[in-house]
């Protein structure tokens, strides 16, 4: 194969760059167009259309051997093929089993396909919805989905869905390419760490099951008031929000500057609002220590400094998007409970909850945190086990979506940091020993989910991409059983065309 020289391969780093930009742009462009006023959705296109060109100046860029070892192209066939099947055994496009949250995403394609944009329901006669009343409004985060819907609009709802396919697949390249770039080189280990990263979850779930292991059952919520997720969980459950979290967390792990972090914001909290917390919770460790670099020495700059580069251009213009994206979240209330654990559960037997805590605490993320602790990196560790400590004492939501979903930008920091300790791999270190081992264990919750994902699309569904889907509730347009009634709920917010968000913002 030819080799490139530096200027060829800054321009492949640039279009990837671009790539990446596009992953998310394209659906917030679309988003804009049909759901904002129209002196609203201009100045935010311009806006969008005009980020690239700053955001380029600040890209940092390799060096000609750093590059050549990220490009090693004999290794990325290999992670094609790998990320590939891992695609395809997620579920999504329905080339394999759904878990039962596609339940519920399934239904917001359908709507945005069979709905009229912005999507609004009449729900007249539906006396259960009462808490919206006779109007709604789809207000559920769902941009990942409107480029594939809007080919949907065209050809139907199977051609979105491998629209769908297709858009996650580059999702998932774009993510390995810009972790990878963190490190300086493309490694095969990067995706067995990824696959292996979890808490000790089968520990947690032997102690409250001990024949677990005989069911194709979920072993993540082994935690009676507590839940982090795998990485094959939240791609196999909450593909929008995983995905875009890691590859936006692996963007600003590229960058040696805050100029740029309000252009993530603005990305991570149209597509996945709670993540969105815990990557503004990583923006206030990083000005405090600086942004964490792996293969390079950490320029602290110093907080102020920090503050001062947030007030670049492109943040400034950034906020303006994010302003009416928050008010977007805001139009819906949620039917679901809020507030911290001590309000929400009143008889509460406070030494099984500490007890419940300190198991979670050490199982889920305390013990591969200090395993992964080095000279270089402790402020930065310590800082993300405090965050990871604190936000499940908060709740929204029937279960533990908050704790589970705010956490996701902070565990993937923390594999980040195991991957870098193992980089340096030595047999005669007793903590690198101690991670391989703990990584053994911890892969067992990715690997149930991938045997339950071949059982059912093999011996089940016997390869039927029909019975792939798991899609019984088909839109929140109507109810079509009790247990969509709380996801209507949820995803749909009263409209009166009078409201002032109505009238002046959203159509």
């Amino acid at each position: 194969m030819k080799t490139l020289n530096l200027q060829q391969y800054k321009k492949i780093d640039n279009l990837l760059y671009l790539l990446a930009y596009l992953f998310f742009a394209i659906p917030t462009l679309i988003f804009f167009t049909f759901w904002y006023k129209w002196y609203i959705s201009i100045p935010v296109i311009t806006i969008l259309i005009t980020l690239p060109y700053l955001f380029k100046k600040t890209i940092k860029y390799k060096t000609l051997e750093q590059y050549k070892a990220i490009f090693n192209y004999k290794k990325w066939l290999i992670v094609i093929v790998l990320l590939l099947v891992l695609n395809i055994l997620s579920g999504i496009g329905g080339f394999a089993f759904q878990n039962g949250d596609h339940n519920a995403r399934n239904a917001v394609m359908h709507d945005l396909i069979n709905y009229d944009w912005p999507v609004k329901y009449h729900y007249e006669g539906e006396q259960e919805i009462n808490l919206i009343g006779e109007n709604g409004y789809l207000s559920y985060y769902f941009v990942y989905w409107l480029p594939s819907a809007l080919f949907g609009k065209l050809f139907g709802f199977m051609a979105a869905n491998i629209v769908l396919f297709v858009y996650q697949f580059c999702g998932l390249l774009l993510f390995y390419y810009f972790m990878s770039r963190i490190f300086n080189k493309i490694r095969l280990r990067y995706f067995f760490v990824f696959v292996a990263f979890s808490g000790l979850d089968v520990i947690g779930q032997y102690l409250v099951d001990k024949d677990f292991l005989t069911e194709y059952a979920h072993i993540d919520t082994w935690s009676p008031y507590f839940c982090f997720s795998s990485n094959i969980t939240q791609l196999f459950w909450v593909f929008n929000q995983g995905v875009t979290t890691w590859l936006i967390t692996s963007l600003l792990l590229n960058e040696n500057s805050f100029k740029n972090v309000a252009i993530y914001m603005m990305f991570i909290l149209l597509f996945s609002p709670f993540p969105a917390v815990g990557y503004a919770l990583m923006i206030l460790l990083f000005s405090i220590f600086g942004i964490y670099q792996f293969e390079n020495k950490i320029e602290n700059k110093g907080f102020i400094n920090n503050f001062k580069e947030m007030f670049s251009i492109q943040n400034i213009i950034s906020l303006f998007v994010i302003l009416f994206i928050i008010i977007f979240l805001l139009v819906n209330p949620s039917g679901q409970r809020k507030g911290f654990v001590f309000q929400l559960f009143k008889d509460l037997d406070i030494y099984y909850y500490i007890k419940c805590y300190i198991r979670f605490w050490l199982l889920e993320f305390g013990i591969i945190s200090i395993l992964a602790i080095s000279k270089k990196n402790f402020k930065w560790i310590i800082g993300t086990i405090l965050f990871l400590s604190l936000i499940p004492f908060y709740y929204i939501g029937s279960g533990a979506d908050f704790v589970n979903r705010v956490s996701l930008p902070m565990l993937f920091f923390i594999m980040l940091f195991v991957i870098e300790k193992l980089n340096n791999f030595n047999w005669k270190n007793i903590i690198h020993i101690l991670i391989i081992l703990y990584l053994s264990i911890s892969c067992i919750t990715g690997l149930h989910e991938i045997k339950r994902s071949l059982y059912r699309t093999i011996e089940v569904n016997k390869f039927s991409i029909s019975k792939n889907f798991n899609d019984n509730w088909m839109t929140y347009g109507k109810i079509v059983s009790q247990d969509v009634v709380i996801y209507i709920k949820n995803f749909s917010s009263s409209y009166d065309s009078e409201r002032f968000v109505f009238k002046y913002i959203l159509k």
